[in-house]
């Protein structure tokens, strides 16, 4: 999935209101350009959702994007440190 082509906004009635997963995997494909591909971050951002299925959706977005961003960020430092699978 290339995240440029997901859209942002969904249809609700006759109002266009703001995708709140598609605005999230948006900021983290920017965050982890180069460093991580963008089904990467979904696969992690879906798991992050998942793990969270307790938490209020009011606060599902931005707890998803911390868990999701600590996540990649650990994964990445354990690839460049050579501790990452193969």
């Amino acid at each position: 999935m290339n995240v440029s082509h997901t859209p942002s906004y969904r249809a609700s009635g006759h109002a266009m209101h703001p995708d709140p997963y598609a605005q999230t995997l948006a900021r983290l494909a920017t965050e982890f350009a180069g460093a991580f591909s963008e089904r990467g971050i979904e696969i992690v951002l879906d798991g992050c959702i998942e793990d969270l299925s307790g938490v209020s959706f009011a606060s599902m977005p931005e707890m998803s994007e911390r868990l999701a961003q600590q996540r990649i960020t650990s994964y990445c430092h354990s690839r460049d440190r050579g501790f990452a699978g193969s």
